[in-house]
Parts: C-alpha cells; structure tokens; sequence
C-alpha cells in the first residue's frame, strides 16, 4: 500500500517536475516627458508625465515590493546627442551602480543592454541615472526595461518617486502606479484596474520619520473603501502591509489614502504593491489624472503615467515599446459627454492608430475594448490619444483614468537548489522499498 502511495507521488513528480518553473515578466514602458541637460541626474522607473530629471537621488527612486531581476534596458532619443557628445543611462539600486546601462553617443539615437541584469529584492529602491558627457542636445528619451519576478503570476506596481509630500494636516490621496500631485479629492489620482487577480502585500518608504508622538496612515483603496491600511509612527521610516490577498476585477478603481496624525514632518513617500494576476504573464498598466485633455483635435498622454497635461504634439507623450502585447482597455470618464456627444479614446502604435479602442457616448461614464490587442516591439512608439467623438457639439470637460493589461508569455525556468530538493528525495525514500 505504501509502495503504491509513493509511486503515485513519484509519477506526479516525473509528470510535473519540481525542477521546473513559470516565471511571469513585465515592461516598465515610460516616456520621459522631461528634458534631458548637462550633468547627473536622475528619474524613477515609472514617472509622471510632468516628472523632470532631479539632481538628487532620494526625490527619484522608486521601492520593490517583491523579489525578482531587471533586464534588458533600452532607450531611444528623440534626436541625437550630437558629435563627440553623449547620455549615459544606468540603473541605480540602493543609490549604487548596477551593470545595466546603456550608452548613446554622436550621431546613435537609440541603445540597449541586452546582456547585463541585476536582481532585486523587497525594499530595494531603483532608479534611473543619466550622466551627460560633453554638452549633448538636450533631447527626450524614452526607456523601457524588463523586470522577471521570482514567484510565478507576480508584478508590481510602483508609485511615489517624485519629491512632492502629502499634506501633514488633512487626508490627500495618491496614485498606485506613477505619482503626480497629491490630492485631496480621490477622483484625481485614481486608476483603472484592466485584469483579474489579487494584491499580495504593500509597502511604504518615507524620506523622513514623522517624529515622536506622530504618525501616517496609508490605506490601499478599492472604489473608495479601504482593503488594507499599515501605519508610520515615531522614529520609523518604513512599514508594509502583508495581510490576506484581496481581489480586484476589470473596472475596480485604485488609489492609496494618507492620513496624518498629530502633524507628522513633511516627507516624500514611496510606495510598492504586489499584483498576482490570476492569468499568468498579465501585468497591469494604468494611468490617469487631473487635467482634461482639449474639446477640439487630437490629445495625447503616456500610457503609464499621472498629471502632466494633454499635448497636441504626439511625439512629446510616446513612451518606448518592447516585446509585449497590449490588451483589455478600460476607462473611466469624471463628467458626462452631454447629449448627443462622445468621447474616443485610441492606443496608438507608432504614431498610428492601434485597434485598441472605446467610445463612451452620453450618458455613460465608462467603455472598454477587451476584444482588441496591439503587440509592441523595441523601440517601437506606445501611448493614448483621446479624442472628441461627438454627433454634434463639443462634449463637457472631464478627466478620465485608464488601465490596460500587459501580457508576456510565462517563460519556463530551471528550479533554483531548494525547488529540486523534494524531487530528489521522493526519489531517495521510493528507492528504499
């Protein structure tokens, strides 16, 4: 009987080798609005659409909620940096040097690091460096880079980066993914979940300890309800929420709340969460803010992206592409288009029209497009247009907020040493009888 028990155990293990493991990717696609100049400076993996390159360190970095290793860092320049002249850019962990880096020089517009990678791991803090040599044409650049977790259906989602600070008196909301302003309405930060899955954990950096008898509260919000909360208090800097998973479905809208107690100091956050979608390889891209974008013509934003504004220059709001597809567009609409109007909002793929698209007509407040997908490519152009779509007239100002989702193939990796150790020894104990 035993014998039979562990032979069962033993087929399962040759059937489903523990030697194997899917490991789920996604692109940080980001355009830097900003403009490139002379000497050091530095920008988060995701940043604003109005986030400029900092000087210092500690206002552009971003922190990781979960293990796993960055790749394949790309950028492409908006023109060249001009001869004997060039931008270096590398990735910085804990404010030191990592091996990924890319150099464009002279005429070259474009770079990539397809050798090099680094791992990270919960808490560390990532940015982007750039270091001028020269003095190179002040250009755009667009960068793109891959991050692999270590656990299967995993991603994340990265906020805060710039050097703004909540208010320390009354309760200010802020965006999951990127970081703009923060605000006292919810409505101008929220963003539009574009897959099925759950939030594992939440962590939360400050630049600076809210001091004795203080605190922060950050609160994880789902449609306006609280689905978890940790607190800051005293001399600590740091703290993570790592409950029970919740849920969020298509359509739900996310923010984080912060709320003050006893006038903590004024300090920047940084803010990680964990996503488990419950496809594998499906990562979430969302976007959004407080400004509307134009009645007439066309209006461009970054897919991943907060605040800014709208331009009607599309180069000025691409971000890069990379060898990913885009699905699942969902949006959401402040104010009715008023009667007989409409909004469109399009992605658009090297500036052109992508199939990715919805219309919501008056007097709805809500479209998706889940039947569409548009597949990106290395240096290849992604962003949103939104335009006026109306019957007649010019339809009310509105802000609106979007998700899509990202979707990667799961690769299949060789186990790590202590992923194969229970193979071996079902094996051992089957050859003892």
């Amino acid at each position: 009987m035993i014998k039979k028990i562990l032979l069962t155990i033993l087929l399962t293990a040759l059937i489903f080798p523990i030697g194997l493991r899917a490991e789920t990717q996604q692109y940080f696609l980001d355009g830097k609005r900003a403009t490139l100049s002379t000497g050091v400076l530095y920008n988060p993996i995701i940043s604003g659409n109005a986030t400029t390159w900092n000087a210092t360190e500690a206002n552009r970095q971003q922190i990781f909620p979960t293990a796993g290793t960055l790749s394949l860092l790309s950028v492409e320049l908006n023109g060249t940096p001009g001869a004997n002249t060039a931008y270096k850019f590398t990735v910085r962990k804990n404010s030191a040097t990592t091996t990924l880096s890319v150099n464009i020089q002279d005429t070259a517009t474009t770079g990539a690091d397809l050798t090099n990678s680094t791992s990270v791991a919960k808490w560390d803090t990532i940015g982007y460096q750039s270091v001028a040599s020269g003095t190179p044409t002040a250009r755009l650049p667009r960068i793109a880079m891959k991050f692999t977790a270590d656990v299967a259906n995993e991603s994340v989602l990265l906020g805060g980066g710039t050097a703004n600070a909540p208010s320390n008196s009354v309760v200010n909301y802020a965006a999951v993914v990127s970081q703009g302003a923060y605000r006292a309405n919810e409505r101008f930060v929220q963003q539009v979940v574009s897959a099925t899955g759950t939030i594992k954990n939440f962590i939360v950096k400050l630049g600076t300890a809210p001091g004795a008898g203080n605190s922060w509260q950050i609160d994880f919000m789902v449609n306006s309800v609280s689905m978890a909360s940790t607190t800051i208090s005293g001399t600590n800097t740091t703290s993570s929420w790592d409950g029970t998973p919740f849920n969020v479905i298509p359509g739900d809208k996310i923010s984080y709340m912060t709320t003050p107690t006893s006038l903590p100091s004024n300090t920047i956050m940084l803010f990680g969460a964990t996503f488990i979608a419950s496809i594998d390889g499906e990562s979430l891209i969302m976007g959004g803010g407080i400004t509307t974008p134009a009645l007439s013509g066309a209006n461009y934003f970054q897919l991943n992206s907060m605040d800014g504004t709208y331009d009607s220059t599309e180069v000025n709001s691409q971000g890069s592409g990379a060898t990913t597809t885009l699905r699942n567009l969902y949006v959401d609409e402040e104010n009715a288009a008023g009667a007989s109007k409409s909004w469109t909002i399009t992605v658009r793929k090297n500036a052109g029209n992508a199939t990715i698209t919805c219309n919501i007509a008056n007097p709805n407040l809500t479209c998706k497009d889940i039947t569409n997908s548009a597949t990106s490519t290395i240096f290849g152009e992604m962003n949103l247009n939104i335009i006026e779509g109306e019957a007649a007239g010019i339809p009310a100002t509105s802000t609106f907020a979007w998700g899509l989702t990202q979707f990667i193939a799961p690769t299949v990796q060789a186990a790590t040493t202590t992923e194969e150790v229970p193979r071996k020894r079902i094996l051992a104990t089957f050859l003892k009888f």
